[in-house]
C-alpha cells in the first residue's frame, strides 16, 4: 500500500512538472501568435490606407483630367494675345508692365495644368542605363539657389548606383523633395542627408532625410493624394506627381515623419542586370 501511495505520488509529481512545461510552452507560443497578429493588423492597415489612396488618386486623377483639358484651351488663347499684347505696348512702361503681370500670371496656371496633366496621365518613362549619382547632383546643381547657408548637404553613395530608368523624370522627382525638404527646414540651422543602397539585390533605395520642422501622423498619411498641401500657396500636386514617377519606374516611395525633428523618404527602384536588358529591348524596339 506504501509502495502504491509513493508510486501514484512521483506519476502525480510527473504529470504536474509536464503540465507546467506544457502550459508554459502554450504561453510562449500564444505570445508569439499575439505578436504576429499585431503585425499582420499593421501591415494589413498600411496596405488598406494604400488600396484607398490609390481609389482616391485614380477619382481625382480622372477629374484633374478633365479640368485640365477644358481649361487649356481658352487659356492658350489668353497667352498668345497677353504675349501680343506686350509687345503692342512696347515703349509704354507701365502699362507693358501691367500686361507682363498678366502673362506670368497665365504662364503660372499653365504650369499648373501641365502638372496635373502628368499626374493624371502618368508619366511613360524612356528608359535607359542612368548613374542615379549624376541625376542627385545635377538636381542639387539646379536648386542650389534655392539652398541657403544654414542648410548641410550630405550624400553617401554606398555599392552599384547604376539602373534602368528616365533621368528627367526622377530629376524632377528629386527637386520636388528636395524643394520640400529645404522649405521645412526653412531659416534654421539643418540638414539633407541623400544615401543609397543597394536591398535585396534588385532594389536600389535612395533615402532622403532632412531636420526640418516634421508633420504629425494624420498629415504624413496624405503627403501623396493630389491637391492637399499645408501650405497657402502651391497645388498639392508636387509629391502626388513624386508617387507617380516612381510607380511608373516599377518602384515605390514612403514617407515617414516626427514634428518638430524632421522627415524620411524612402525611394526604390529596380535595378540589377535584368533592369538594364530591359532597358536595352526598349532601345532597340
Amino acid at each position: 500500500m506504501e509502495v502504491n501511495e509513493s508510486i501514484d505520488k512521483a506519476f502525480l509529481n510527473r504529470a504536474f512538472r509536464d503540465f507546467e512545461k506544457s502550459s508554459q510552452k502554450l504561453e510562449q507560443q500564444y505570445a508569439m501568435l499575439s505578436d504576429r497578429f499585431g503585425s499582420l493588423e499593421r501591415e494589413f492597415s498600411g496596405k488598406n490606407r494604400a488600396v484607398q489612396r490609390t481609389s482616391r488618386l485614380a477619382a481625382m486623377g480622372e477629374m484633374a483630367a478633365k479640368i485640365a483639358h477644358e481649361i487649356r484651351n481658352p487659356l492658350g488663347s489668353i497667352l498668345i494675345f497677353s504675349t501680343l499684347l506686350c509687345r503692342e505696348l512696347s515703349g509704354q512702361d507701365e502699362n507693358q508692365r501691367l500686361a507682363g503681370h498678366i502673362l506670368d500670371s497665365v504662364r503660372n496656371l499653365d504650369r499648373i495644368l501641365s502638372d496635373m496633366l502628368v499626374f493624371s496621365n502618368g508619366p511613360a518613362p524612356a528608359l535607359e542605363v542612368i548613374d542615379i549619382k549624376d541625376v542627385i547632383e545635377k538636381t542639387l546643381e539646379t536648386c542650389s539657389g534655392r539652398c541657403g547657408d544654414n542648410v548641410d548637404i550630405i550624400c553617401s553613395y554606398n555599392g552599384e548606383t547604376e539602373l534602368s530608368a528616365d533621368a528627367g523624370l526622377l530629376s524632377q522627382l528629386f527637386l520636388n523633395l528636395f524643394f520640400n525638404a529645404f522649405d521645412a527646414i526653412g531659416t534654421d540651422r539643418g540638414s539633407i542627408k541623400i544615401s543609397t543602397h543597394i536591398k535585396a539585390e534588385n532594389t536600389l533605395e535612395i533615402i532622403i532625410e532632412d531636420t526640418g520642422c516634421g508633420m504629425d501622423e494624420s498629415i504624413e498619411d496624405r503627403v501623396f493624394d493630389p491637391f492637399f498641401t499645408t501650405r497657402h500657396s502651391g497645388t498639392g500636386l508636387g509629391l502626388a506627381i513624386v508617387a507617380s514617377i516612381a510607380t511608373a519606374h516599377g518602384g515605390g516611395i514612403t514617407c515617414t515623419s516626427e514634428q518638430g525633428k524632421g522627415t524620411r523618404f524612402v525611394l526604390s527602384l529596380p535595378c540589377g542586370a535584368e533592369a538594364k536588358e530591359e532597358s536595352g529591348m526598349a532601345q532597340s524596339r
